[in-house]
């Protein structure tokens, strides 16, 4: 095979079958036309055969966006996005999940602007890709930028909360007690019927952890919020209370 332009050889010279013969021109990059030159093995005359033929070769989108997480670190169960900055028209994008190779988001239009991807509710760290295609040609690429989403834990939820005492007479003071509390977390009482905060933030230690509610005066009931100190993800205790 050859390049009628430039003369040049492209690909490599095989034998005739006696059926149909693919030759294979490997990877190409540019539109060019090509004809196939045949030669008697014997007397290595040599013809041009009448067919030429042109492959289209259409070029790839701009891998070269800059594509950014916003934000980029999240608690368990918010959201986040994947900006392409400049996206361009005529072009669609979509993110995939690089380990997974599983399509995360929708896919959308290209505006001439930045392009916010949405990815949902996320609940573990992972790395993304942007992959775009040309709408007319469908021909794809990946953009050269990956980006990572830090997606902290939630404390755990689980722990044990009681009131101690749980019954008591107007103006009487009360405790609620998390058994197991863990170092490096912080809590804290809410009050449900008002969402008033009950309490200042104490530390976990580890062991059983009181938190004085003080003089009460109505029935109500309680819940926990748990903090982890150092990335600020909160979630409030699966167990309430109700104090009498």
């Amino acid at each position: 095979m050859v390049d009628v332009v430039t003369d040049a050889v492209a690909s490599d010279i095989l034998s005739g079958t006696g059926s149909d013969n693919t030759i294979d021109l490997g990877e190409l990059y540019a539109t060019a036309t090509y004809k196939v030159v045949t030669y008697d093995v014997a007397t290595l005359c040599p013809i041009d055969l009448n067919k030429q033929v042109t492959i289209i070769v259409n070029p790839r989108p701009d891998s070269t966006l800059d594509v950014s997480a916003v934000p980029d670190t999240i608690c368990a169960g918010e959201t986040s996005a994947i900006v392409v900055g400049s996206s361009d028209i005529g072009f669609d994008y979509y993110v995939v999940d690089v380990a997974t190779d599983a399509v995360v988001s929708d896919t959308l239009a290209g505006t001439g602007s930045d392009l916010v991807i949405d990815l949902g509710e996320l609940y573990d760290t992972a790395t993304y890709k942007v992959i775009t295609y040309d709408v007319a040609t469908l021909c794809p690429i990946d953009l050269n930028e990956q980006v990572t989403i830090i997606v902290n834990p939630r404390p755990d939820s689980t722990l044990d909360v009681s009131a101690v005492p749980d019954t008591i007479c107007a103006g009487d003071s009360s405790s609620i007690v998390i058994a197991d509390s863990r170092v490096g977390f912080e809590y804290y009482i809410v009050r449900i019927s008002d969402d008033q905060v009950m309490t200042a933030n104490l530390a976990g230690t580890g062991s059983n952890l009181e938190l004085p509610l003080g003089a009460l005066y109505t029935t109500d009931e309680y819940k926990v919020i748990a903090i982890d100190v150092a990335t600020g993800c909160d979630i409030e205790l699966n167990e309430t209370v109700q104090i009498l």
